[in-house]
């Protein structure tokens, strides 16, 4: 089966349990004889460079990432031009499966199962504290 991975929390964490943890689920799936992908385009993750299995990664890691890691325009700027080569790769690459990392962006036009993994709702219980309305 493939499954095809999104750029998306790559983009947005150097480190983190959930990078880490669709790292360790991509080696795992490929271990099992699967095709996974993850198409992290221009990243900031370190996760990516320690796994075991180098092919199935597509991407760079930016240079100064923990300084670009602070700027939010330059992070949007990054996702944009993220979200347009992985649209690019998704429809070459044509995955029985897309899993999201994140939940920014889950229209694609790609058809195929998706799946997305929700792994924090931190912001959505305590959305006071976040500055969030009720229905955030």
């Amino acid at each position: 089966m493939k499954i095809l991975y999104d750029y998306q929390i790559f983009s947005h964490q150097n480190y983190g349990g959930p990078s880490r943890y669709y790292v360790q689920l991509a080696e795992n799936l490929h271990e099992l004889k699967h095709k996974p992908s993850i198409v992290a385009g221009f990243h900031l993750n370190e996760h990516l460079k320690e796994t075991k299995y180098k092919n199935i990664v597509t991407g760079k890691k930016i240079l100064f990432s923990k300084i670009i890691n602070k700027s939010n325009k330059l992070k949007k700027f990054i996702s944009n031009l993220n979200k347009n080569i992985f649209l690019k790769i998704s429809k070459d690459k044509n995955p029985d499966v897309m899993h999201y990392t994140y939940f920014d962006n889950i229209n694609d036009n790609i058809n195929c199962k998706k799946i997305i993994t929700v792994y924090d709702l931190i912001h959505e219980i305590f959305y006071d504290d976040y500055k969030k309305n009720k229905f955030y």
